[in-house]
């Protein structure tokens, strides 16, 4: 189940980094025209399903190891629910589940530009707190710690993925010309 956990935790955070990409550009001036609410609406149905898939997954993980019982795998959780680490796997469970399915639901929120970039963003802090909670009990198995290295590392890659994004950015039209379908898109209206 950890590689299904990894791809709806992937697959979560790029819907979220999307999300802000999109509202960066429309705030930027650019895709003004080309996306609009029934646009964000989408994507905010999407963050939603895939909060609850990453839910689902993480909940189906602990179920087949408690079930299982088996001492080399029950180990994994004990680590993760030994001092300071209990508070933040259930810091984890309300902040990259409960919280977000609760708020994602109504369709205002979906609607609502300025909230749903705030989700984008609470959802991409909590994915780097899953990814955190995953590999940090190892190196300190009394509780939470954090070194100036995990937030380097994170800069340095972020950076490296912003680079790329924006050579491309810079190279590529924004809008597909030549499509189609593309008035049709623009047009587009949820039920």
């Amino acid at each position: 189940m950890f590689g299904v956990i990894f791809l709806a935790g992937g697959a979560l955070s790029f819907m979220a980094m999307l999300i802000v990409v999109c509202l960066w550009l429309r705030a930027s001036g650019y895709l003004v025209h080309s996306i609009h609410e029934e646009h964000y609406h989408d994507l905010g149905k999407w963050l939603f399903a895939l909060t609850v898939f990453w839910a689902y997954t993480s909940f189906s993980q602990y179920m087949l190891i408690w079930y299982g019982n088996l001492p080399e795998e029950t180990v994994w959780f004990l680590h993760r629910t030994h001092g300071s680490w209990k508070a933040f796997a259930i810091f984890l469970a309300a902040g990259h589940f409960i919280f977000p399915f609760i708020s994602l639901m109504p369709r205002a929120v979906k609607r609502n530009r300025k909230a749903l970039g705030f989700f984008a963003g609470w959802m991409l802090l909590m994915h780097f707190s899953d990814l955190y909670w995953q590999a940090m009990p190892v190196f300190y198995k009394d509780g939470f710690g954090f070194h100036w290295i995990t937030l380097a590392t994170l800069t340095a890659i972020g950076a490296t993925a912003a680079l790329v994004f924006w050579w491309g950015f810079r190279e590529r039209p924004l809008i597909p010309v030549g499509d189609p379908r593309l008035k049709q898109c623009l047009a587009f209206h949820n039920a």
